[in-house]
């Protein structure tokens, strides 16, 4: 038995095309059980999901990592598969991920979302070059809209922290990846319909998932794949305070200063994608993006409500 567990709250828009893909599965539909787990929708998300077949469990409050550990205390599976309500699954989702679960050593495999084929904006193609991961290959971080683990791995770590608000899945997979082996598989595939389209939407996005950035480091230590998305905002508030500074004193070398320290961090990320996938006119929307994401992961970590 397989469990697949999808948190949802107010995805009337999503859930639909999620569970006709979850039910469209190249895989032996008795064997699988779909748990939803809904955080007090006000739309027509419960029903949609209890007209497809699916359980669905009510949790009112609680934070994501809450709810998928809700689905996960409720389900019968061996194997939990955890995809986000906005998410459809590739038809052979479930057949390539059991085959890498079938080493013994394998606790966890998955890989980050893919793009819709059509309908995307520049916003979306262009962010997708920096997420991209071409090939198979260990890891110690899967995304939790795409997360297919072992009752015995999930439960041996206690699942997700429920208090982080972001940042949930790195957690939990740097604890698991402690004692067993996870496995990045792009044939593992799903594909997320709610990418940011615009610039408005990316930099909230960000923002949210900067929120907890640093929390997680009291549970699973500083791990080095984690420096950038942690460097980042502190460089980039440090070149904020020193061009203040610089205005205050009207000098034009701490200003140039400041603003050198600025642009470093989307400079050295933007030739870290042009290393990858060769120069091109998508330059400069890359580096564009990554200043946001800078000023966006800054903003999180701000103490104002």
């Amino acid at each position: 038995m397989l469990s697949i567990i999808i948190p949802a709250k107010n995805e009337e828009d999503y859930i639909r095309q999620c569970l006709d893909g979850i039910y469209s599965l190249n895989y032996d539909q008795s064997q699988i059980e779909v748990i939803v787990v809904d955080n007090d929708s006000i739309d027509q998300t419960k029903n949609i999901a209890q007209q497809k077949g699916s359980v669905v469990l009510e949790v009112k409050q609680g934070n994501i990592g809450e709810l998928r550990n809700k689905g996960a205390q409720a389900a019968n599976g061996e194997i939990f598969a955890f995809i986000d309500a906005d998410c459809v699954p590739d038809k052979d989702w479930l057949i390539n991920a059991v085959k890498v679960l079938k080493d013994k050593t394998v606790a966890a495999v998955g890989s980050k979302p893919e793009i819709p084929e059509t309908d995307t904006s520049w916003v979306e193609k262009t962010w997708s070059l920096m997420k991209q991961i071409p090939q198979k290959g260990y890891t110690n971080w899967l995304s939790s809209s795409n997360f297919i683990v072992k009752k015995e791995a999930f439960d041996q770590v206690n699942g997700f922290d429920p208090a982080l608000i972001t940042c949930e899945d790195a957690d939990i997979g740097y604890r698991i990846s402690r004692s067993w082996k996870m496995v990045n598989d792009p044939d593992v595939k799903i594909f997320h319909l709610r990418e940011p389209k615009t610039i408005k939407e990316f930099f909230n996005k960000e923002k949210w998932h900067g929120a907890d950035n640093f929390k997680g480091l009291f549970n699973h230590g500083l791990k080095l794949q984690e420096i950038p998305s942690l460097a980042f905002p502190l460089v980039t508030g440090a070149s904020i305070i020193l061009f203040l500074i610089g205005t205050g004193l009207f000098s034009f070398k701490i200003m140039i200063l400041s603003l050198s320290l600025f642009f470093l961090p989307p400079i050295l990320q933007t030739l870290k994608v042009i290393k990858r996938i060769g120069i091109s006119f998508k330059i400069f929307p890359i580096f564009f993006l990554f200043t946001i994401y800078s000023i966006a992961r800054f903003v999180a970590i701000i103490p104002i409500k």
